[in-house]
């Protein structure tokens, strides 16, 4: 249970986010919490929600961003356990930083609710060379145990996305996360992917109007059940 509930792997909270891989938040709100760099200047909100493995966890997000401003807040609940993050960021040119609060309420081995607060510093850039993107976060909370490093790669096409991500984290063995976008019309893209860190394997629809972009995404786990997310951005 602990790896599944460890907040960086390997999870991103919304369906726009192609199986958790970074470089799906490019110019959204989501980069917060991860990727400061790929934050953007349009001003955009998005707010998701997440039932996972048979509603062990539900998962909360909204964020916001402004002329590479960013702010977000992540919420994981499950049973005698919770945990919250508060995310700033800045991005400037390909550049980001970052800062993660996370106040963490679990339930200790004597029966008591015990609060620990963690502190995380975020750095990282991104290239792009034609038709690829390449990008690198470090995180880093000192002596907690909780740092990590995330590399991820992504191939644009006319009709699809390929992503790749790499995640190391402390304790933690590698994963990876594979995924594709299919750009099925102007309007309508489907996801489909399989991260390695907690065996889950994903498929998804995300539709765009004007104005706004509405997302689903279905996850199906081989021992834990299924989930969903569900998410709006605009």
């Amino acid at each position: 249970m602990l790896v599944i509930l460890s907040f960086i792997s390997p999870f991103l909270p919304s369906p726009f986010s192609v199986s958790s891989n970074i470089l799906s938040t490019f110019f959204r709100p989501e980069a917060v919490l991860y990727s400061p760099q790929l934050l953007g200047k349009k001003l955009s909100f998005e707010f998701s929600y997440s039932s996972d493995f048979s509603n062990i966890i539900n998962r909360y997000f909204f964020g916001m961003q402004f002329y590479n401003l960013g702010l977000g807040w992540y919420s994981i609940r499950a049973e005698e356990f919770s945990e919250h993050l508060l995310a700033i960021g800045i991005g400037y040119r390909n550049l980001g930083i970052g800062l993660n609060l996370e106040p963490q309420e679990i339930i200790n081995e004597s029966g008591k609710e015990e609060t620990k607060l963690y502190l995380r510093g975020i750095i990282g850039f991104y290239r792009y060379i034609e038709p690829f993107w390449f990008s690198a976060s470090a995180l880093y909370a000192g002596n907690e145990g909780r740092n990590a490093g995330i590399l991820s790669f992504r191939y644009s096409a006319k009709n699809y996305d390929i992503f790749i991500d790499a995640l190391l984290e402390e304790s933690y063995p590698l994963s990876y996360m594979i995924s594709s976008l299919i750009k099925l019309h102007r309007n309508i893209n489907l996801i489909l992917g399989y991260n390695t860190a907690n065996t889950t394997f994903n498929a998804g629809i995300i539709v765009y109007t004007n104005l706004t972009r509405v997302g689903y995404q279905f996850k199906t786990h081989p021992f834990l059940g299924n989930s969903n997310s569900i998410g709006i951005g605009f």
